[in-house]
């Protein structure tokens, strides 16, 4: 048995410790014992009760103390494991789907007028068209599919990946707003030159670019002017590594802020930011 063999296709699995120390190919005296000696590292309960997908990092932890570095290696090839540069990877290669869709998208002018006039402002407006147009799902299934390919984990990678990222979205690390903020940004453009921009409302919102653009860099820490993409890329990594709840339980309200400044400059890289 092993725990790709477990996994079920929303990513999920769970092992007893017994089925966890069949896994590891162990003897149960040489798993108490790795256990006891990482006990300030990983949680006892956990050890005694069984593993999840979502306390997998503690049996990372005891394979570790057993076989080395290898074997995070050959759980994340395995895909019951996602390491957390990985998963910084999978999140920014969400967001860059999401900016290549918001560059393909062909506004429907006559639709947008429409729901304008059927939600009464703009920003109701943009929220139907979200609904309609945005779908998260689609990308997150993009995304853990091509994941899965350039690392070669199978399905149990992919269901994985996608658990992922899914939990992004429930756990508010990341909503829609900010993953499509480049086709949010396109939209209001266009509502712009057909009129109807609602720029009383926007700000008295305190949503002017130039205000949002400032704050934006600001929570990067990234300077005013031309703005390449790997420069963004690199200082969104650098941060979501530091912050990410997965490994600084103190640093969600931060993370949901890193995530939303980099996509709202992800739609501007390239050009002359905040100047």
């Amino acid at each position: 048995m092993t725990i790709a063999a477990r996994i079920d296709e929303d990513g999920g699995w769970s092992l007893s410790s017994d089925e966890a120390i069949a896994c590891l190919g162990i003897a149960a005296v040489d798993y108490w014992r790795a256990v006891h000696g990482l006990r300030d590292k990983v949680g006892m309960f956990d050890a005694v009760d069984g593993f999840t997908q979502d306390t997998v990092g503690d049996l990372v932890t005891i394979a570790e103390g057993l076989f080395g570095p290898r074997a995070e290696q050959a759980m994340a090839g395995a895909g019951a494991f996602i390491p957390h540069a990985h998963r910084v990877d999978l999140l920014a290669d969400l967001f860059s789907r999401a900016e290549s869709f918001a560059a393909a998208h062909e506004i429907r002018e006559e639709e947008l007028s429409a729901m304008r006039r059927f939600a009464g402002s703009l920003a109701g407006a943009l929220r139907i068209y979200l609904d309609e147009y945005a779908d998260p799902s689609l990308l997150v299934a993009q995304a853990a599919e091509a994941f899965s390919a350039s690392r070669g984990s199978g399905e149990p990678g992919r269901a994985s990946a996608a658990r992922f990222l899914r939990e992004l979205f429930s756990r508010h690390v990341v909503d829609r707003r900010a993953l499509f903020a480049g086709l949010e940004r396109k939209l209001r453009e266009r509502a712009g030159r057909l009129g109807f921009a609602d720029q009383q409302e926007e700000d008295r919102r305190g949503r002017r670019p130039a205000g949002r653009l400032a704050w934006a860099l600001e929570v990067l820490g990234l300077p005013t002017g031309p703005l390449g993409y790997e420069m963004l890329r690199r200082r969104y990594r650098e941060l979501i590594m530091r912050f990410h709840p997965d490994v600084n339980p103190a640093g969600l309200e931060r993370c949901k802020d890193i995530t939303a400044a980099y996509s709202l400059l992800a739609s501007r890289a390239g050009e002359g930011v905040g100047q």
